[in-house]
């Protein structure tokens, strides 16, 4: 099916990129909160911008700066494309303690 669920998602269109910074750093913390790993996050493609992708360029090196982050990929079409971004992130240690419990392994 090549789909998976999305856990939360976040749209910066029509931000600045200081918003979106702000946005984004609030939303991992959400995420993090709740355990959510499968994350989107919509920067668009700028073009309708003087900067085309400058949030996505911004949205990308950011990335590489959150520890919780595993891998990110541009997004298929039905969820934005290249406008968009998938973002895994790392289990919380409670999800892996409750994880290692379902499975019957010691910790």
């Amino acid at each position: 099916s090549g789909r998976y669920d999305l856990h939360g998602s976040l749209d910066l269109h029509r931000h600045t990129v200081r918003e979106a910074r702000q946005a984004l750093f609030a939303f991992f913390q959400l995420a993090r909160s709740k355990g959510w790993r499968n994350l989107l996050i919509s920067h668009g493609r700028g073009e309708r911008s003087p900067t085309p992708a400058r949030i996505k360029s911004y949205v990308a090196h950011w990335l590489t700066q959150v520890p919780d982050v595993i891998a990110y990929h541009s997004a298929a079409r039905h969820h934005g494309g290249t406008g968009s971004v998938y973002v895994l992130l790392k289990k919380t240690p409670a999800a892996r303690e409750e994880a290692r419990e379902r499975h019957g392994l010691k910790s």
